[in-house]
């Protein structure tokens, strides 16, 4: 049972079948009869299921306000949009169950912020109490020390769990189901939670927590003296044991960056996050220290190679989260070019063929062996640098799990060259090509080159002769030295009087740009975000008609503003309405091939960038397009910053569950009509087709969309697809995403000027459930008073139970009725 004083103490109810399994985490169910329930926005508008709002109450129960207190009155007692009476404001955040229930998510005004985010301590609350060791807990944020604020756990263990025993393994039962930030710094065993006179939880007799104690083994050399002194000055304790994680004494990953800070300030020594989290004891990091003791930029030609040839920022990146999956295994970065062939294949002359594309483009022969941790890049020659054409016989019926198979093995770039081929043949003249590359030697552009070369390769070596192609002005290792020459290492702090200066500045934009940006999205899933994403995914189809893509382009002509613009601000309408607040960021991906000598160079050069939208003080649509634009463009200018520069730069918390600085991509794509187009010798050849929505998710949630024109070059629709972790996310809530963004582009399309709280994202069928459907709780009742229907059933049935007491007495209804009138005797 649920329901505020105000609402005559019973709202909604959950019922709970005889024999059936409680939920851990029970509902607050649906509301009772006569009651309505509505969880909205801040604009009052109903949010979709799944997403939080603040519940408010309407209905016959529904008190008419505080005696006395006509201000406190007016602020809690307001209009219902949806009834045409009044609705109470509960203050309680809620959210429905797909199936209608409410589930009680906090109180408004105990959200607070924890190093920049959102933190409601309720639903940290749900996830312990859902621990079959807890009985009671309570989470708090506490600032013992000023201005370090963090979360502590008050528990009350239950059965035979009792004291620290009791609490063993459940910070890292909650680390497995909530995101770093909102793992408690502290577990605190009680035998019960103190309580006020009134019942509530009485926060100020919470014990503070004790991080660390006197106990454990002491400093046994100076740096570890000096090391753990850093650690109590962080983390604020009198005394630090030389073998205990700095984690599970309290610290977190901004704390760990000021211990960086010291430990760099103290001892000169510079320290990794990576390498504080594999050795994050006081002893560890001494280990650590002891081992480690122009504006102009320059032409983008081929360089002198070193003995050590450096990786590209972008790459090592990519090979770090390769070594992260363990080599081999992983495959979530690699990309697949699939063809079907039919005709009379000359397997000599693609064999050969192959053997070109690899001779020339030196990405596509290169490994990344490490020393001491360092990788490098390895640039193979002649026949260790070609790929072999593995021919495969199979059937038509095969082909599917042979492509799922072959594109799911992942490389290890340590040793394996970064690209193997197939072909897949199902009869005499029937053949499937498929190639893989990974992602450390090839973006999608260069997949659009490999194609190009491949084709003049196979030309030539079935006309008997070599591809004859201009040289390559440069090979990727040239970029990456030059990269290093122009950008400088990646803790460079960029001397405004050195050469480098010009990065440095588009530094210090992105420094502003992003300040105060939130680092992870409040986005309703279906699931807790894993410690480890698995990057599983799917695609759904998105779908703009032509006379709405012919409005937007109108719309995106008058605010001097791209299509692209149009859609990015419309992506972040949706997301703010689904939850995620009015400062949303979002990736997009650019070329990253500023130099014409990279146009025809086969290599890893995408960037991306992150566009921060705003908005605040609900604007009008084409005002957020304009705040769109100005901050696209903004970003555009400062492209050239690596994102894995600008990583290390803004030094975000860091979780390997998410992606740093945002966890949505959009991406608008403009094709030529003619790409995709082969021409081999004997040929008939085209892009396979799949069948299956499974794809590889880097991301939370990625849109791809791209327009399509008729023949006469009229808008002819958007059409794309929206890719989901399927880690978070079931098919049917991304179904539903997808419906609201296309009914979010058509309502700005038709009225460009209509106010973000204006812009309905409900379907019909989603609005007639959460406030229709959900709320039919109208039953007919007797003109008589209560107190005439109790009496009535004290005369009918006096004997019969009425209420049972928690030590299991029971009162009859005549019993029940002679204990109230004494009492309202003795009020009288």
């Amino acid at each position: 049972m649920y329901g505020p004083t105000e609402a005559t103490l019973c709202a909604t109810t959950y019922a709970v079948a005889a024999g059936a399994v409680a939920p851990a985490v029970l509902p607050i169910g649906r509301p009772r009869d006569n009651t309505k329930a509505f969880v909205l926005d801040e604009y009052l508008n109903p949010v979709p299921a799944g997403v939080r709002g603040e519940l408010y109450l309407a209905g016959a129960g529904l008190a008419r306000g505080y005696m006395g207190h006509p201000r406190l009155t007016a602020e809690r007692f307001v209009a219902c949009p949806f009834t045409g009476g009044r609705m109470y404001r509960t203050g309680d955040l809620a959210w429905w169950t797909a199936d209608g229930e409410l589930v009680f998510a906090g109180r408004v005004d105990e959200q607070v912020k924890i190093r920049g985010f959102r933190v409601e301590p309720g639903e940290i609350e749900a996830v312990l109490a859902a621990h079959e060791s807890v009985g009671q807990v309570a989470v708090v944020v506490r600032e013992d020390r000023q201005g370090d604020k963090r979360l502590v756990a008050y528990v009350v263990c239950s059965g035979d769990g009792h004291g620290e025993s009791g609490l063993a393994g459940l910070r890292e039962y909650v680390a497995e189901r909530l995101p770093e930030y909102m793992v408690p710094a502290a577990l605190v065993p009680l035998d019960t939670l103190p309580v006020t006179a009134n019942g509530k939880l009485d926060r100020a007799a919470l014990p503070a927590p004790e991080f660390g104690g006197a106990t454990g083994r002491g400093p046994a050399t100076p740096v570890e003296e000096i090391i753990a002194g850093v650690f109590g000055e962080v983390l604020g304790l009198d005394w630090v044991d030389t073998e205990a994680s700095f984690f599970e004494l309290g610290g977190d990953s901004l704390l760990a960056m000021r211990l960086i800070a010291r430990i760099r300030a103290v001892l000169g020594a510079e320290l990794t996050i990576g390498e504080l989290f594999a050795a994050a004891s006081a002893a560890g990091v001494a280990r650590l220290v002891d081992a480690a003791t122009g504006r102009t930029h320059a032409a983008l030609t081929a360089r002198p190679r070193p003995e050590v040839l450096p990786l590209s920022f972008e790459q090592q990146r990519m090979w770090f989260l390769n070594q992260l999956e363990g080599a081999g295994e992983g495959a979530a970065y690699n990309l697949p070019l699939a063809l079907r062939m039919s005709g009379d294949l000359d397997l000599a002359a693609l064999e050969a063929a192959l053997g070109d594309v690899a001779d020339r483009h030196e990405s596509l022969r290169t490994i990344y062996p490490a020393s001491e941790g360092v990788p490098r890049q390895q640039v193979l020659e002649g026949a260790a640098g070609r790929p072999p054409l593995v021919v495969v016989d199979t059937t038509e019926e095969e082909i599917g799990g042979a492509l799922t198979a072959h594109v799911g093995r992942g490389f290890d770039v340590s040793v394996d060259l970064p690209w193997r081929i197939r072909l897949l043949r199902t009869g005499p003249t029937e053949y499937v090509l498929l190639m893989v590359a990974h992602h450390i030697a090839v973006d999608g552009w260069s997949m659009g080159v490999l194609a190009q070369d491949l084709e003049t390769a196979y030309t030539a070596r079935h006309q008997g002769r070599l591809p004859g192609w201009e040289p390559l002005p440069v090979q990727y290792a040239d970029y990456a030295l030059w990269q290093r020459e122009v950008l400088g290492e990646l803790g460079d702090s960029g001397d405004p009087g050195h050469p480098r200066s010009v990065i440095s500045g588009q530094l210090d934009y992105w420094r502003r740009a992003l300040a105060g940006a939130p680092e992870e999205l409040d986005l309703p899933t279906d699931r807790p975000r894993p410690a480890a994403p698995t990057f599983r995914g799917r695609t759904l189809p998105v779908e703009v008609g032509a006379e709405t893509h012919a409005r937007l382009v109108e719309l995106a002509r008058r605010g001097r503003a791209t299509m692209f613009m149009v859609v990015h601000a419309a992506l972040g309408v949706l997301l703010s309405r689904m939850g995620a607040g009015t400062d949303i960021p979002i990736g997009t991906a650019t070329a990253g091939r500023g130099d014409a000598a990279l146009d025809g160079l086969a290599g890893f050069f995408v960037n991306t960038l992150v566009l921060r939208t705003d908005l605040s003080a609900d604007p009008g649509f084409d005002e957020l397009l304009a705040r769109v634009r100005e901050a696209d463009l903004g970003a555009y200018a400062h492209q050239d910053v690596p994102f894995e520069r600008l990583v290390e730069d803004l030094n975000p918390t860091r979780s390997l569950s998410r992606n740093p600085l945002f966890q949505i991509m959009l991406v608008l794509q403009n094709l030529p009509a003619s790409q995709g187009r082969w021409n081999l010798p004997g040929l008939r050849v085209g892009p396979l087709q799949s069948t299956s929505q499974e794809s590889t998710a880097k991301f939370d949630l990625s849109l791809t969309l791209a327009e399509r024109r008729d023949s006469e070059g009229d808008p002819a629709g958007l059409v794309g697809g929206l890719l989901y972790a399927t880690d978070l996310f079931d098919e049917g809530t991304v179904g539903l995403l997808a419906g609201r963004l296309v009914r979010v582009l058509e309502a700005v399309a038709v009225d460009p000027g209509v106010r973000v709280s204006e812009i309905d994202v409900l379907g019909e069928g989603e609005r007639s459930r959460v406030v229709g459907e959900w709320n039919a709780t109208e039953r007919s009742v007797s003109g008589v008073s209560l107190v005439e229907l109790f009496a009535a059933r004290v005369a009918e049935a006096p004997d019969a139970v009425a209420v049972v007491g928690a030590d299991g007495r029971e009162w009859s209804y005549g019993e029940l009725s002679e204990r109230a009138d004494r009492v309202a005797g003795g009020l009288v």
